[in-house]
């Protein structure tokens, strides 16, 4: 059941993704969804380790099993009780390993789809992130390109009207050193 909460929480951490507008948002949805990765790394190990001890116990109990039937039949007076409670005990461990192998099962297959939708979040959240940084370049160029188009607008202006000016002031020029001559 531990490992079910983490398809909730895998889900809850995608559409924050999804909803998210700004960059924070964004990051505490990947740290969201790089920490139930962790923590599903951790509850499936703690679930693996409690399997796998079952199945370890369920095994041995088999062996003994195996060991008390042997000896039994050599020996019925002293070993048929311990026949019959070794059964007992194999009986109940594999009920508990047939329990645990299903859990097991049942927890790989919420942990991978946990899991891939976490994976997902983080990839929507690193596509997002690109997506912003390459918009904002655009912008930044554009900015850039507009910036200087308008100073090249402004010299283009400027020529000209310098142009004149130049050309008024010979005029003004010559008129002056034609008065002079004049005089």
């Amino acid at each position: 059941k531990m490992l079910d909460t983490f398809q909730e929480r895998s889900k809850s951490a995608w559409n924050a993704a999804m909803k998210a507008e700004e960059p924070f948002a964004v990051k505490q949805a990947m740290n969201t969804a790089t920490k139930i990765m962790q923590d599903l790394s951790t509850g499936f190990a703690e679930v693996e380790t409690g399997a796998t001890f079952v199945r370890e116990t369920h095994q041995r109990s088999e062996s003994r099993k195996q060991r008390a039937e042997s000896c039994n039949l050599v020996a019925p007076h002293i070993w048929a009780t311990a026949v019959k409670a070794a059964r007992l005990i194999h009986e109940k461990l594999s009920f508990h390993w047939r329990l645990a192998s299903a859990i097991l099962k049942h927890a790989d297959a919420s942990k991978r789809s946990s899991y891939k939708k976490a994976d997902d979040t983080v990839r929507l959240v690193n596509e997002k992130l690109l997506r912003w940084k390459e918009e904002a370049e655009i912008l930044h160029r554009e900015a850039r390109e507009d910036e200087m188009a308008r100073q090249a607008s402004v010299r283009q202006g400027i020529a000209p009207r310098m142009a004149k000016m130049e050309a008024a002031e010979l005029a003004r020029q010559r008129q002056d050193s034609e008065r002079q001559r004049m005089q």
